[in-house]
């Protein structure tokens, strides 16, 4: 029983990290102007998201889970498919605003490794330690 909790819990995550994956190419199709494929990607990712909580629930866990995957790999994904540099950041969103904001002070390389190297590890951390189903 408690295999299949630690197995069900690692794939949760691995399906939230895929929706990660197809939300930053969604939008980074968008932006290439393959609207066809933006509109599968995001309804993909409607059903991926009805699939976990249908079969696993709503759980606050899963949603950090997701903003985590989210913030880590989202811009990397989306600048490399748009051919951006891996560390660009926009002037429209607030996202992309305070990120600028903060890279002017200390560079963009030291800041998104430094942060998003301590989200990624926290991300793995939490995946791995509260696998045993007693989160």
């Amino acid at each position: 029983m408690e295999l299949q909790q630690n197995v069900e819990f690692i794939i949760i995550n691995l399906v939230l990290l895929l929706q990660v994956l197809l939300d930053a190419t969604g939008d980074a199709m968008r932006v290439k102007r393959y609207t066809e494929a933006h509109h599968i990607m995001e309804a993909l990712q409607v059903a991926i998201w009805m699939f976990v909580w249908y079969f696993a629930g709503p759980h606050y866990l899963y949603i950090i889970m997701y903003v985590g995957a989210r913030f880590v790999f989202f811009d990397l994904v989306y600048n490399l498919i748009v051919g951006n540099p891996w560390f660009y950041f926009g002037k429209d969103s607030y996202y992309d605003r305070i990120f600028r904001k903060i890279t002017e002070k200390q560079g963009p390389v030291f800041t998104l490794v430094f942060t998003k190297g301590i989200v990624l590890v926290g991300w793995i951390a939490w995946v791995l330690s509260s696998a045993n189903g007693k989160f």
